[in-house]
């Protein structure tokens, strides 16, 4: 079973300091780059996203917005009322992260049906762990970048040695 991450769109854009303020600048600029950030977590933990916004015309949601790899953007009359359905549904929270800092609405509604909730902070904070070139489980880092390198020498230093 595909483990989910169910995003509330907007709480994370507005929960965050530099999503809000190219959000303000450019809304369509603000959900793409939420949108690719949440691609590449996605693509690295190998989990299905779903990220949900307000400003649909319908209960069911929009789908056919065109998203990044490994990320399904749904847009709903109302964004809470939705993730708390899906997470609801069939299997209640089981396998279902919930990003949200919304405690009121979202996020209590999450853990009562057994669903994982991840705060807006922590989110942020594994993304841009995965922007300095660093994973979010510890593993190896893809790209020769500062992070990279401080990899490999706290690997030297300690005298571990690679599995391969």
């Amino acid at each position: 079973m595909q483990r989910v991450l169910l995003i509330d769109g907007y709480n994370v854009i507005l929960g965050d300091e530099s999503l809000r303020a190219t959000f303000g600048e450019d809304q369509e600029g603000g959900r793409r780059r939420l949108l690719e950030a949440v691609s590449r977590f996605a693509t690295v933990n190998s989990v299905r996203a779903v990220v949900v916004f307000d400003g649909g015309s319908t209960e069911e949601g929009r789908v056919d917005v065109p998203s990044p790899a490994g990320v399904e953007t749904i847009f709903v009359k109302d964004a809470d009322r939705y993730i708390r359905a899906r997470v609801s549904g069939r299997g209640g929270g089981e396998g279902v992260t919930v990003v949200s800092s919304d405690e009121q609405h979202v996020a209590a509604f999450a853990r009562r049906m057994g669903a994982r909730v991840m705060g807006v902070a922590a989110f942020m904070a594994k993304l841009r762990g995965l922007d300095r070139g660093g994973g979010t489980g510890g593993e190896k880092p893809r790209e020769e970048t500062k992070a990279g390198v401080e990899y490999w020498l706290g690997r030297f230093r300690s005298g571990e040695r690679e599995e391969g």
